[in-house]
This record gives C-alpha cells, structure tokens and sequence, in this order.
C-alpha cells in the first residue's frame, strides 16, 4: 500500500512523531519497530483487537504530521469481531482528518463493517487499494478547490 501512495497516488506518508510512534509503541510488543505505515496487528494479539485499532488510530490521528487515516481491519471469526463504535467516536472526534476504512476477512464481517460504519459517515471499503484511491481524489479535489479564482 506505501508503495502504491507513492509510485501511483501522489499520497505521502509522513514520519511519524516522535510521540506517536513512543504511543504506539507502549502498546505493541517489544520486538516491533514503529514506523508509517503502522502495523497494529503485533499489538491486537497482546491487547485485543478493539484495543489496538482503537488506540493505534487515536495516537496517528493525534499527530499533526498525519491528515487522514486509512485503517484496514482484520476481522474473521478466528480473530475476533471487535465492536466498531470507537472508529466512529474517533471521526466524530477528529472530523477534520478523514478516516477510511477497508476489511480484511471473511465477507460476513466485511458486510457488516460497511453496514455500520457508513450510515455513521465513515467511508468503507472492500478493498484497502479503494481506499487509497479515494483518499488521493479527495485530496486532489481539496487542492483544486483552493486553486478556484486564483491566476494561472
């Protein structure tokens, strides 16, 4: 996904800060080493799912180098089917930084991620490459509204 932000979507993902990646950190085992992207599954078989989804994205939603978020859920019945209201709580609380979310599992799960989150104002999608996609035509929509009445 890194790769395709950059190469094909003109999407950058920045350094995290110092205090986010401490943050994430304090909740993942030891062995792992913080960087963008964030790979928070290491931390959901130590601390659960909902914990580790819910506290990795508040911390990366919390840095002012990060506008938006992208989070891609394991959700199977073998991993569990963590409550999703706290990804709603975070877009509620952080509504100036998109969050989009895609799922990984079984399709039931996916199904019902989708049924949720998006009646609730977060964008779901099947693919994480969707995502992205999204993201990077919002963003150019965002600079092509701020280029409107300017001189070329």
């Amino acid at each position: 996904m890194a790769d395709l932000c950059d190469r094909d979507l003109d999407l950058r993902l920045p350094d995290l800060k110092e205090e986010s990646r401490s943050r994430l950190q304090s909740i993942s085992p030891p062995f792992i080493r913080i960087r963008n992207p964030v790979d928070i599954w290491p931390s959901a078989t130590v601390h659960g799912a909902e914990t580790a989804y819910r506290e990795g994205m508040e911390a990366v939603l919390r840095d002012p180098q990060v506008d938006a978020v992208v989070s891609i859920l394991m959700i199977t019945d073998e991993t569990g089917v963590p409550p999703l209201d706290f990804i709603v709580d975070l877009a509620h609380r952080f509504a100036e930084k998109p969050i989009y979310v895609s799922c990984s599992g079984q399709k039931k799960h996916m199904e019902a991620a989708k049924a949720f989150l998006e009646p609730r104002g977060v964008p779901t999608f099947w693919f994480p490459e969707e995502a992205f996609e999204a993201l990077s035509f919002a963003v150019q929509c965002r600079e092509a509204m701020g280029r409107k009445g300017e001189e070329p």
